[in-house]
């Protein structure tokens, strides 16, 4: 090597430790043209161009060259080309590149794959915070939100980002209240941190998105403009406007123009979120009947991700509005995943098709082992119940129960075992889901079953029950309140919450209502600080025709002669029987029929 190269070499070092890639890379091009074949200078420009972001130069780069499967799997990432991406990085098991894919798991909403890819990197690795939080994050899909809650990762942290995604966990499952807590909590970390003033947009988004799915609209939309008119990332604000969009029920011209805006480049949206966006433009042309624009969007989401859950539901309720129920039920068996078949056969009972409901029952118990969502368990087992299938019900109930410890699934399932008379497996039920927590409810049910075939196990139970205060079942003479006289009272505490509510619900009503913006119009020469000066006119209630003061306008009008028309008598022309005329004559005697005027009819 010559000297020149050698200062060049060490020139180059000198730019990568500083970080000036620009400066890399035109050093590095210059020196490629004397070193062709030089690998690690070739790799050396690869890199600058990864961090200028030049990633479609990296890839003409990289033509005809072999070595570089991280690099290039890496680009491929970055240019949103996930498949192409998971094709290289899952034949290597190196570090990297499964980082690599866990990341392109996530992106494709494949969460349990990249649950399972984090799991595996953080046993070799398990103070690492990143792998920590990406782990959490991975967590927020279908049939994952339970594991989330009662993963020991969210137990006792103090992280802002796993608190934010234990929040996201919580609000998915609908319990509100609870997710609200922990986002105030991760708003108070945030807020005595000044290097994190940015990431406070996004916890107030979440917040906002939190009253939103509470009904709270005017709260929600109030965080939503808050956000809007501040500094937040371009993402962020793109999220926050389409659901500004959906909580204002937009009109259509408006609610497809801020979408579109949301849309941009310049935001830089991931694919489900740009889906959400999609999907959202599809539902308002298809209320307002433009079909063809709501199939377009379709087709638009379908090139993002065909297999999207959300997606499929999306094209499910539009094709179920168009009756094209052969059409939907095809989609749907074709996607041969549980959530599809869930969709179809409540459908199906809806419509009373009992006997093909069956049948997608059947194919759904035999699809891949994938869980359903709580909600879609809980809803599915009531259509079935309430269609008499109620084996089938109970069955869908212990598949919940085996992938959910949701205290509601595992009661319905508790209580139509007790209604089917099958006490025994209802006992074992109760009992299955108070080994692990405590819940009055649940003890109250279980005691119930137990009473009539085990009381020693009742007995047992009943000891766990809250205990009763007996003192406020005495009334004000020292003895026991009859029944009646509890129902008597709490029909009353009833009635008086009623009439609160309704009083509560007619204030907020009046207060919504709108104010006048105009300015009350007032009589000429009224002024509204002295009423009395000048007084009234007392007549102002009168018709003008009937004022002392009116004078009607307008030129006098000649009297009509009345009388009968033809010959006139002597005495009506001034002229005496029998005599002259005591004055010149200029009547003329008009008969019947002559003279008449040409008047024109009136078109």
């Amino acid at each position: 090597m010559s000297e020149e190269s050698k200062k060049n070499f060490e020139l180059l070092w000198q730019e990568v430790k500083s970080g000036r890639h620009s400066a890399v890379l035109n050093l590095s091009t210059t020196m490629s043209i004397a070193l062709p074949d030089d690998i690690e200078l070739k790799k050396t420009r690869i890199i600058a161009l990864i961090n200028l972001e030049k990633y479609e130069e990296v890839l003409n780069l990289m033509q005809g060259h072999s070595g570089f499967d991280f690099e290039k799997s890496y680009v491929l990432y970055k240019l949103q080309q996930f498949n192409d991406s998971l094709e290289i990085s899952r034949s290597r098991n190196e570090k990297p590149f499964r980082l690599l894919r866990a990341q392109t798991y996530f992106r494709l909403s494949m969460n349990r794959e990249a649950v399972s890819e984090y799991e595996e990197l953080l046993k070799t690795d398990k103070d690492n915070l990143e792998l920590k939080i990406n782990l959490s994050g991975s967590y927020l899909g279908p049939g994952l939100y339970d594991l989330t809650l009662s993963h020991p990762l969210f137990s006792s942290s103090n992280d802002w980002e796993l608190l934010f995604n234990k929040a996201c966990a919580l609000s998915e499952l609908r319990q509100y209240s609870e997710a609200l807590s922990v986002l105030r909590t991760t708003e108070r970390i945030i807020s005595e941190n000044k290097d994190l003033n940015d990431e406070m947009w996004l916890v107030k988004a979440q917040i906002a998105y939190v009253f939103h799915s509470m009904q709270d609209i005017d709260k929600a939309v109030e965080i939503y403009d808050e956000i809007m008119k501040s500094k937040a990332e371009p993402n962020i604000k793109a999220v926050v406007k389409n659901n500004w969009v959906i909580a204002k029920n937009c009109e259509l011209k408006l609610g497809i123009k801020l979408l579109n805006e949301a849309l941009h480049e310049d935001n830089k949206l991931v694919g489900l979120q740009k889906l959400g966006i999609l999907q959202n433009i599809g539902l308002l042309c298809y209320k307002k009947r433009k079909v063809t624009e709501a199939y377009d969007m379709i087709k638009k989401c379908e090139g993002i991700d065909e297999n999207n859950q959300r997606l499929g539901f999306f094209k499910t309720y539009v094709l179920y509005k168009d009756k094209k129920h052969e059409e939907y039920k095809n989609y749907l068996l074709a996607k041969d995943k549980p959530w599809a078949y869930g969709l179809l056969m409540k459908l199906l009972l809806e419509q009373n098709k009992l006997q093909d409901a069956e049948k997608v029952f059947e194919l759904m118990t035999n699809a891949k082992k994938e869980a359903l969502d709580a909600n879609d368990y809980m809803e599915i087992s009531n259509l079935l119940e309430k269609a008499g299938m109620t084996d089938k019900a109970l069955k869908t109930l212990e598949e919940a129960c085996r992938n959910y410890k949701n205290k509601n699934l595992w009661e319905k399932w508790g209580n139509l075992l007790r209604k089917t008379d099958k006490y025994e497996k209802a006992i074992q039920v109760f009992e299955s889901y108070l080994e692990k927590t405590s819940d009055a409810g649940i003890i109250a049910n279980l005691v119930l079953t137990a009473a009539g075939i085990q009381p020693e196990i009742a007995q047992k139970w009943s000891s766990k029950l809250p205990r009763v205060n007996i003192k406020a079942l005495y009334n004000s003479a020292n003895s026991v309140e009859s029944l009646d006289e509890i129902i008597d009272k709490l029909e009353f505490a009833s009635l008086q919450w009623k009439t609160k509510t309704e009083e509560k619900i007619i204030d907020e009503i009046q207060k919504k209502k709108r104010k006048r913006k105009h300015k009350p119009k007032y009589p000429k020469g009224f002024d509204p600080k002295n009423p009395n000066n000048p007084k009234p006119d007392p007549e102002r209630w009168l018709p003008k025709s009937q004022r002392k003061e009116f004078k009607k306008k307008g030129r006098k009008k000649v009297p009509k002669m009345k009388g009968p028309q033809g010959v006139v008598l002597a005495e009506a022309q001034g002229q005496e029987v029998g005599g002259f005329n005591k004055n010149p004559s200029t009547a003329h005697t008009v008969a019947a029929g002559e003279g008449k005027k040409n008047k024109k009819r009136r078109r």
